[in-house]
């Protein structure tokens, strides 16, 4: 997932969109998805640098 989400900077993508991209992941598989969906929040603000 890290990979991922530093491949979609790279590549332009916006905090907006991989927000939206989150949040696409949790609707689709619930409350256990919100684990993978914190790692993906600090991945994104590590590599934010916020």
């Amino acid at each position: 997932m890290e990979w991922h989400i530093k491949q979609a900077l790279d590549d332009g993508g916006t905090e907006d969109e991989i927000l939206e991209a989150i949040g696409v992941g949790i609707e689709m598989a619930g409350g256990p998805a919100t684990v993978s969906a914190r790692f993906a929040m600090n991945v994104l603000e590590y590599y934010l640098g916020k």
